[in-house]
């Protein structure tokens, strides 16, 4: 009697009305695609308004198929020779009845009886039709969602999403089945909404459509919904390959089977859509206002997209300055650590000799000086391409660059100028201790001399 057991409701694999397999009432359970011939309609449902059956595949429509046949030869004697008054006024009538079959609404006078005949869109008269395309669902059994359709406009639905969940919660009436709202989406010139939902039960798995739509439809559960405000309960699940196969195969009524098997045969993507009849400016409407807001959909979409793709870039223009500030910080801290050393190197070589690699690397310097200042240097060559460029444009006005060192840079060119001249002024002071020095000694050997 549960969600998802087998001794609950019996679930039907077609489409249409059919017995279950584990007893009880099952339902059809074709995925909505926007026409009535495959799993529910647009007006119906699983518990649509009383009298409806949103299926090409009821189980009543043989039984029509002899009122069908009276019908079209009621629609033929109302168009070609109705006996009314037996004279010219017979003719009014008769083009009232072919326009009014053209139209597709009103009623056809067929003789002297007062015998009527309802004209409706279906006729093979009405010329106000067409066939489209839709596309069809490709969601699975396993993913569990169901569609309902409520009294609520979209902002409502949002606003209540917490509060829907509860009321699903409460008439399921088990503490183990959690519904959760996949989605929801406007009618469009409508105060109508359709919530997608699915159910979990107790290990967060998610159970399947087709147990769901067999527990919706049960007479206690329909009242329930249908208290609440529920207009609606479809299946988002896709037909089977067997129904949509013979659901193109049957010609829709009202159509030229030649019209219809052409609309099957160029179907673009049979695969993902599937044809459909377009029966009078209504449906024409409701298709064009499902585009409208499909497109209304696509550009909110495109507006946050392109929301995310300015926050993004702003994003990248910070974390390209923190980049070049990082850089410059690191390479900062390359002179600083260089510094240290140089000053590290220096002390711990200060009093000794210089050794035979610092030779050979002072001997390196002064070959690259002397080959960048010798006469045919680099130097020289620069200075010469510069003059022949001041030469070919002499309209240019060159600046020299001033370059300015930094403050560390200067701070340790003074550091070392100054270490410079206390060590030369420590040398001029030991010469001048050892002049003195020398001039004792000599003014000693002067006096013993004498």
């Amino acid at each position: 009697t549960g969600l998802g057991g087998t001794g609950g409701l019996g679930v039907h694999t077609g489409l249409g009305l059919g017995m279950g397999t584990t007893g009880g009432l099952g339902r059809g359970l074709g995925a909505s695609t926007g026409y009535s011939g495959l799993g529910g309609g647009t007006t119906g449902g699983l518990f649509g308004p009383k009298g409806q059956t949103n299926t090409l595949f009821n189980p009543s429509a043989a039984g029509k198929a002899q009122s069908h046949t009276d019908q079209l030869q009621l629609t033929a004697m109302a168009l070609s020779s109705p006996t009314i008054f037996g004279d010219e006024r017979d003719i009014v009538i008769t083009k009232l009845n072919q326009l009014q079959v053209y139209w597709g609404s009103g009623k056809g006078i067929c003789n002297h009886t007062g015998t009527t005949v309802q004209f409706t869109e279906t006729n093979p008269f009405f010329v106000m039709k067409s066939v489209g395309y839709i596309k069809l669902p490709t969601t699975e059994d396993k993913e569990g969602l169901v569609r309902i359709v409520v009294n609520k406009s979209e902002s409502e639905v949002i606003q209540m999403k917490s509060s829907i969940c509860n009321t699903l919660r409460q008439i399921i009436n088990d503490a183990n089945i959690t519904p959760v709202i996949d989605s929801t989406y406007g009618i469009i010139e409508t105060t109508l909404s359709e919530i997608r939902f699915y159910l979990l039960d107790g290990n967060k798995n998610r159970i399947s459509t087709r147990h769901v739509v067999a527990f919706f439809s049960t007479n206690e559960m329909t009242n329930k919904l249908r208290n609440v405000g529920v207009q609606e309960l479809h299946p988002c699940l896709r037909p089977s390959d067997a129904s949509i196969k013979a659901y193109l195969e049957k010609t829709p009524e009202g159509f030229d089977p030649n019209v219809w098997s052409q609309a099957v045969k160029h179907n673009p993507k049979p695969e993902e859509m599937i044809p459909v009849p377009i029966l009078g400016f209504q449906a024409l409407k409701a298709r064009a206002l499902a585009q409208k807001g499909q497109s209304e959909q696509h550009e909110s979409r495109l507006k946050l997209i392109g929301k995310e793709i300015t926050n993004l870039q702003q994003t990248q223009t910070s974390i390209v300055s923190k980049y070049e500030q990082a850089k410059r910080k690191q390479l900062e801290l390359n002179h600083r650590l260089l510094k240290v050393m140089v000053q590290q190197e220096t002390s711990r070589n200060s009093g000794h000799s210089i050794q035979e690699d610092e030779e050979q690397l002072r001997i390196n310097f002064e070959m690259i000086l002397n080959e960048l200042t010798s006469p045919t240097g680099v130097k020289s060559e620069l200075t010469e391409m510069l003059s022949m460029m001041r030469l070919s444009l002499p309209n240019t006005q060159y600046k020299e660059n001033n370059y300015k060192l930094g403050e560390d840079v200067t701070l340790g060119i003074r550091m070392h100028l100054t270490d410079q001249q206390e060590r030369i002024e420590n040398l001029m002071k030991v010469i001048m201790e050892d002049m003195e020095d020398l001039n004792i000694i000599q003014e000693a050997l002067v006096d013993g001399r004498m």
